[in-house]
């Protein structure tokens, strides 16, 4: 069992050097964005879908980004 526990201990840490936080926190963002809109695909129906065009999240971010650059 304590092998077991060094290695995952030691995995996390090897993850750790190879991810930044900022990499980290836009994996979870997106991951969010993502959740977000499939949850709300399954509220509309076939016919709404087709006709309600959908960003995927780099859209979104870039969007976003412009509108918090507009507000400054």
């Amino acid at each position: 069992m304590p092998f077991k526990k060094s290695m995952v201990i030691a995995g996390g840490f090897i993850l750790l050097a190879g991810c930044t936080g900022k990499d980290i926190r836009e994996g979870v963002y997106q991951g969010m964005y993502e959740g977000a809109r499939i949850e709300n695909q399954k509220e509309l129906s076939p016919g709404d879908r087709a006709g309600k065009p959908e960003m995927d999240y780099n859209q979104y971010k870039n969007e976003r980004k412009e509108r918090l650059e507009e507000k400054r």
